[in-house]
Formats: structure tokens, sequence, C-alpha cells
């Protein structure tokens, strides 16, 4: 071969190593990764819309609660006043104390700021003599499709509750605060009962309801030109009842919350629980 071919070779040689090389070095360089997409724009969080500012609401006691003797129904008055003016104001009183309490009035068409204003509220026990109790509050809103609710509701809490006093001739349901007195009786003499329970209040001691025992078949017709009224009858015992009148002085009711007409009513459903044994 020729010096000049050789030297041809050796020249195409070399540009091929140059060529190879910078191709190797290419592909040996590393290379940036792509960019991430830019996140897209979040939209913004709408702002929360003000509350209405409405009245404070005072009422007259933090919370109300009864002790109910069942059947039995008690009225008793709240007053509330409002630090702003107010119209079309409904009395709401909630779920759970429906059939047990209502309001009157239920509405007011206006409330001037700072002014009293009275709610009579009528709770009523239910006849059933079953211990329970009954949790709920009254409200003041506004009469719109959209209710909104005034200040902070009233609490009120109505417990059901009677004691069983068991006789070992009979049975009856009475008021928790009555106290029983079991009372032998003389028996030199004839127009005597064999025995009377009373029952007192814890501010009396005269007591507010009796029964009395007589001898089955005892004429007490004779013996009495009021006798007691008769509750039942069995082989041993002829069983009589008298309720006395509320007791003169008010302040002895006042403890237990009763007026008269409603310590007559207690008595009377009482009375109607009587059972022989």
């Amino acid at each position: 071969m020729s010096d000049s071919h050789v030297k041809r070779a050796a020249l195409l040689i070399g540009v091929l190593l140059v060529v190879l090389a910078g191709s190797l070095y290419l592909f040996a360089k590393p290379h940036p990764l792509p960019a991430p997409p830019a996140p897209a724009p979040q939209a913004q969080a709408p702002a929360p819309v003000p509350q209405a500012t409405g009245p404070t609401i005072t009422w007259s006691v933090p919370q109300l609660t009864q002790t109910m003797f069942p059947g039995t129904s008690s009225t008793v008055t709240v007053s509330f006043h409002s630090d702003q003016n107010v119209t079309g104001v409904i009395v709401d009183v909630t779920s759970s104390l429906d059939g047990i309490v209502s309001a009157n009035p239920a509405s007011f068409a206006a409330i001037t700021a700072n002014q009293p204003y009275q709610i009579t509220l009528t709770v009523s026990a239910p006849p059933e003599f079953i211990k329970r109790s009954f949790v709920g509050a009254i409200q003041l809103r506004n009469a719109d499709q959209v209710p909104y609710v005034y200040g902070s509701p009233l609490k009120i809490g109505v417990r059901i509750d009677f004691v069983t006093y068991t006789d070992q001739a009979f049975t009856i349901n009475v008021p928790t605060d009555l106290i029983p007195a079991d009372e032998p009786l003389p028996a030199d003499d004839p127009t005597n009962p064999i025995r009377l329970v009373s029952f007192s209040l814890p501010t009396d001691p005269i007591p507010v309801l009796y029964v009395y025992l007589y001898p089955h078949g005892f004429d007490i017709m004779a013996q009495s030109d009021e006798p007691p009224k008769l509750l039942g009858t069995n082989s041993q015992f002829d069983f009589y009842f008298q309720m006395r009148s509320a007791p003169a002085d008010p302040a002895a009711l006042a403890p237990s919350g009763l007026t008269p007409v409603a310590l007559e009513q207690e008595l009377l459903q009482a009375i109607a629980t009587f059972k022989m044994r």
C-alpha cells in the first residue's frame, strides 16, 4: 500500500475515533429532568358570612325544674327581658316537652328593649304511674321561614315521682312529700275504726288524708254526722277515707310549691290508686 493510502486511512480512522468519542460523551453526560408543571391556581375560599347579631335574652330564673305527681298539673310564671327591640317573636317549646309544657302567650308582636315580659307555663304530668323525667326548653325565635333563636333558651326539667305506701291490708300511691303515720285506735270504743293511716304535709302536723279500716259490715253511717267515703270492702275490712281542706296558713303549702287546688288534685289522684291486698 502506498504512503498516500496509508495516510488517508489513518486520517479516516482518526475522524471516526473523534466522532465516536463525541457520541460517547454526549450519551454519558447527565441531562436535567424536565421541570414539573406549575400547580394550577387554587380557588379562593369564600369569606365567612358574618352571623346576625341578635338580642341577648335574660330569664328571671337560670332553669326551671318541677317534680310532679302523676295526673296533676301546675302553673308557673317566668319573665324575661331583651337588650334590643324585637318584633314578631314566637315562644317555642321544644318537641321533647310536647304534651307536658305549654306556654301562654305563644307569641309577642313586639318586644321593647329592657322591659320585662311574662310567660305562664302550664306543666301537666301524664296520668300513668311511671317514674320518669322529661327535659327540654322554651326559646324565643323569629316568625320567619328560616328560624333564628334569640339568646339562650330556658332549660326545663320535669320529673314524675311518687311513693307507694304499703300497708298489710292495702297499698296507695301518694306524693313524695306526704308523711304517713299508722295509728292503732283504742278498742274500748266500738265507734272507733280498727286502725287509722294518715298522711301529713311536712310543714303541718294535721293530716290532709285519712284512710280508715273498720271491721267488715260495721255500720259507720250511724256513728257520724259526716261519715267518711267508702274506698272498698273485703271479707275483713271496710275501707273509708277523708280529705282535709288545705291548711289555713298558706305558708304551710309554700315549701311544696302547692296551691289548695293542686293539693286537692294530688289527693284525689292518690285515692284513685288505692288497692286492697
